[in-house]
């Protein structure tokens, strides 16, 4: 915005007429704004009715939400930043979900966004709220060069083991994207199969790097979906609550009834070594 256009829109804030306004109209209004004035948040403060202040403190506060929020994002981009100067066009990220859960299968995504692609928010899906989790999924997938998913059964884990199940679905989502991605950064330390771009196992990937952020998010979605889906097959143990984790409730579920054809057979349910936990 050019600085006369910004200079008119910070008086016209300052001077709104506060006492015209009820409580409401004044929370509307900030949730609609952007930007506000320092000298209209500053008034608000000072408004003698009871509310006021606290609008211009959760303002303030909303205010460097986004601003940390931007901080995240930038940091999450800086090395593909870095790999897009070097002529990398097309950067996939690449995260699984469900290894360590003891039903359902394990799940992959790639995802290839744009280089100006800057969705708030986009973290490791751990980290994100689920109803945030759903809309980042679609925002991601609607401004995505291309994606894929991958999956492998549990009876395909039972019968080739975790990791090496890990690196097959890895390997079908990368194979489902309608473009070769010239770079490929891949979360933890999974070996993927008949892997030819240059790539990168990142330690952690999904908390530093926003394509991989971006593909642990459509993968958790995308599985919790799936697994929602086995818990109208499989109504007694509870999968659209717990994913197919070791929750207390769905150990006692096994016990009482028996594995079902989505359980891992080939897991330890009782070993807590073993078992981790990822709603």
């Amino acid at each position: 915005m050019p600085g006369g256009e910004r200079m008119e829109q910070l008086d016209f804030d300052d001077a709104m007429e506060l006492s015209g306004m009820s409580l409401a109209e004044i929370a509307k209004d900030l949730e609609q704004r952007t930007q506000v004035g320092p000298a209209l948040l500053a008034r608000l403060e000072e408004d003698p009715r009871r509310g006021t202040t606290e609008l211009a403190e959760r303002y303030r506060q909303r205010q460097e939400e986004r601003q940390q929020a931007r901080e995240r994002l930038q940091e999450l981009k800086a090395y593909e930043k870095t790999l897009h100067e070097k002529g990398y066009v097309h950067i996939a990220g690449v995260d699984e979900v469900g290894r360590g859960a003891l039903a359902g299968p394990v799940m992959a995504a790639a995802v290839i966004l744009p280089q100006e692609s800057a969705i708030m928010g986009v973290d490791d899906s751990k980290a994100v709220p689920a109803y945030r989790r759903e809309e980042l999924h679609d925002r991601i997938l609607s401004e995505a060069v291309a994606w894929g998913l991958g999956a492998v059964s549990a009876a395909g884990i039972d019968r080739m083991g975790i990791a090496a199940a890990t690196g097959v679905a890895m390997a079908r989502a990368l194979s489902a994207l309608e473009l070769r991605p010239e770079y490929v950064l891949i979360d933890g330390g999974i070996r993927i199969p008949g892997l030819v771009p240059p790539f990168e196992n990142i330690p952690q990937g999904d908390t530093r790097h926003y394509a991989v952020a971006a593909a642990s998010i459509v993968a958790k979605v995308e599985r919790d979906q799936r697994m929602v889906e086995l818990a109208r097959d499989y109504p007694p143990y509870g999968f659209e609550t717990h994913k197919g984790y070791g929750t207390t409730k769905h150990l006692k579920a096994v016990e009482t009834y028996g594995y079902s054809a989505a359980h891992r057979r080939s897991f330890r349910f009782h070993d807590k070594d073993q078992l981790t936990l990822e709603i």
